[in-house]
């Protein structure tokens, strides 16, 4: 698969979540106040999970796969399409 190819793939598959979940925007905040809720005895009151954050935490979690496989290309589509939602998050 091309680079154009995994980078066409992200935007298709980030169009079709918001479709199906909404805007990323508010469904990034949606998950950072419902980990803020799980974490809330072992977060500071003044450090708490940003939508940002999320996002960070989504990239992680694919990395730390491909660093098992990095020719998993659906690692790589997700990477590159959470990558993208950051201009609309941040």
């Amino acid at each position: 698969m091309s680079k154009e190819d995994v980078l066409n793939k992200a935007m298709q598959i980030v169009n079709q979540r918001e479709k199906t979940y909404g805007k990323s925007c508010d469904n990034f905040q949606k998950a950072a106040d419902l980990i803020n809720a799980v974490l809330k005895d072992k977060l500071k009151d003044e450090h708490f999970i940003s939508s940002t954050d999320v996002i960070f935490i989504m990239l992680q979690i694919k990395i730390a796969r491909l660093i098992n496989d990095p020719t998993h290309t659906d690692s790589q589509i997700d990477v590159a399409g959470y990558a993208s939602l950051l201009s609309e998050v941040a």
